[in-house]
């Protein structure tokens, strides 16, 4: 399964074990942009949990992998700059 299969397995029906792969796969993207942000693992690692709550609890519709991508990029700038700022 790719990441958008995964992404739909979760929001429509919870499975765990979809949203654990999500996390496992995109875990290193998420860190790596963060931390090129904050310049900081402490905070890098604050950014990706807060990103990965926030696909858990948004769980948007997205089309393809690398709309998925996108997103996490994406979020994880605003939730760096959001952690850079306080």
């Amino acid at each position: 399964m790719n990441g958008a299969e995964l992404l739909t397995e979760f929001r429509q029906r919870r499975s765990e074990s979809a949203f654990e792969q999500l996390v496992r796969r995109y875990t290193d993207l998420v860190f790596s942009v963060a931390k090129r942000r904050l310049n900081s693992e402490t905070l890098a690692q604050e950014a990706a949990q807060s990103v990965f709550l926030r696909l858990a609890s948004a769980a948007p519709k997205l089309p393809s992998e690398p709309a998925l991508f996108g997103w996490l990029h994406r979020t994880t700038v605003h939730v760096s700059i959001d952690l850079w700022r306080t």
